[in-house]
């Protein structure tokens, strides 16, 4: 019995070691400077834009990476406008239809557009930021063995 358990082990281990080998090949090229440009404007203009980026990148369960990048999208925003983090994939969605689908949480929203600032609420708080300040807004998802997201906005107005 005893050696018939230390067979089944070290069978587990080889071919533990011979998967991380296989999902793991260091040789596979990885874009590190993958960007890409969204340049469909979401929302009706208004003078106000928000520029949303979107830094990705993750690790499977091997340790392989899954790459990485950069999503550059522009809304027009407006007050009261509520933005949408979909699951998996770090895409906003202005002002969704469905606001009770739960594969959709709300990331941030646009309180008030002033002449000088704007009054933004995340993560249960208000913030007041100024044009063209860059901040960092949270994702409301995060895994250990998969791709995660990061995000930046900015704010402008025409003059």
């Amino acid at each position: 019995m005893k050696i018939k358990n230390k067979i089944i082990i070290i069978i587990a281990i080889i071919v533990l070691i011979v998967g991380i080998r296989l999902f793991n090949n260091s040789n596979t090229p990885v874009d590190k400077s993958n960007v890409q440009i969204d340049k469909n404007i979401e929302g009706d203009y208004t003078g106000y834009q928000l520029t949303l980026t979107t830094s990705y990148g993750g690790y499977g369960v091997f340790g392989q990476d899954l790459g990485s990048g950069t999503i550059i999208k522009t809304y027009n925003i407006s007050n009261n406008d509520i933005f949408y983090e979909k699951f998996a994939g770090g895409i906003w969605k202005l002002n969704l239809e469905q606001k009770n689908d739960t594969t959709n949480l709300i990331v941030l929203k646009i309180n008030k557009i002033g002449k000088e600032n704007i009054e933004l609420e995340y993560e249960g708080e208000k913030h007041i930021i100024n044009y063209n300040e860059e901040i960092s807004i949270p994702s409301n998802y995060m895994v250990d063995d998969g791709i995660n997201y990061s995000y930046t906005i900015k704010i402008s107005k025409d003059n």
